[in-house]
């Protein structure tokens, strides 16, 4: 019996691993979203164990975890593609790997015997009753420089009100970067017409330089300058330093923005790319 090896994805080439994960026309999207694209043109010419190595040696540590586990759900996607006639799109291929991958580093980046003592100052918790909280956060792709901004607004008992992933494709510091989420949050809060509202963000000197009224901090004078004039408004209560690890949910959001090229708007839903943490996080509450 004659076998066709022909990819049935793109019907243009001989199937192999190699294709199917990396090269297929299909998926080429979905290497562009993560920014791996340029990686993968400049060095597909490897065989796959070759290849692998000359990526792990390129990427940091958590950029191959993201990029394998990319590569895992190009598979899955492929298999689903294949047995189901299911073809889900880049974006969403993208999304479910920023979740895996926040599952595997919530996991490995704890000690078990201290996941149950957890300090409560590097847990997220909410306001007082009728407050809001906003986590911020900023993100970078690493194959196009681009900057991606993250905002989540929680009531006190942890329920979303809204969420905003912001693409900034123009090259900014990361401190101008971190001060522009801060912006977005509190311009976010504004137009829903929220009162009573804390924002909180992981960059501590961006912190410091706002609540010291520093406004001559690095190369983002301008805007923290903007943020000073949203400070007026009557339903902002301040700025907050948070951790990490307290902030996961604001930088899921915008390593998605960062990496998918696009700006998006969730109105009393959870965004997918954070649905894992804001979900345990409310446990918390």
């Amino acid at each position: 019996m004659k076998i066709d090896k022909t990819c049935f994805r793109c019907q243009s080439h001989t199937e192999s691993i190699f294709h199917a994960l990396w090269k297929c026309s299909l998926v080429k999207d979905i290497w562009t979203l993560c920014g791996f694209i340029h990686f993968i043109d400049q060095h597909w010419e490897y065989d796959i164990i070759g290849f692998l190595w000359r990526m792990h040696s390129l990427l940091s540590p958590k950029e191959f975890q993201f990029f394998i586990i990319v590569s895992w759900q190009v598979w899955a996607a492929r298999n689903n593609h294949f047995h189901k006639n299911s073809c889900p799109s880049p974006v969403r291929v993208v999304d479910d790997a920023i979740k895996w991958l926040d599952d595997f580093i919530s996991v490995t980046d704890s000690k078990p015997k201290n996941r149950t003592n957890r300090s409560a100052d590097t847990r997220w918790k909410p306001r007082d009753r009728g407050k809001f909280l906003i986590n911020v956060d900023a993100a970078t792709n690493i194959g196009s420089g681009a900057r991606g901004l993250g905002v989540i607004i929680r009531n006190s008992v942890g329920e979303v009100s809204c969420a905003r992933a912001i693409h900034w494709p123009f090259p900014i510091s990361v401190e101008a970067a971190e001060s522009l989420a801060i912006k977005w949050g509190i311009i976010t809060a504004l137009e829903t017409g929220l009162t009573g509202f804390t924002v909180a963000s992981d960059c501590a000197s961006i912190v410091t330089a706002l609540n010291n009224g520093n406004r001559n901090y690095g190369k983002c004078g301008v805007i923290l300058d903007e943020n000073f004039n949203l400070f007026s408004f009557p339903s902002f209560e301040g700025l907050l330093f948070m951790p990490r690890d307290a902030n996961r949910a604001a930088h899921n959001i915008a390593r998605f923005a960062a990496l998918s090229n696009k700006s998006h708007t969730w109105l009393g839903e959870i965004p997918l790319c954070a649905s894992s943490v804001v979900l345990t996080e409310k446990q918390f509450t």
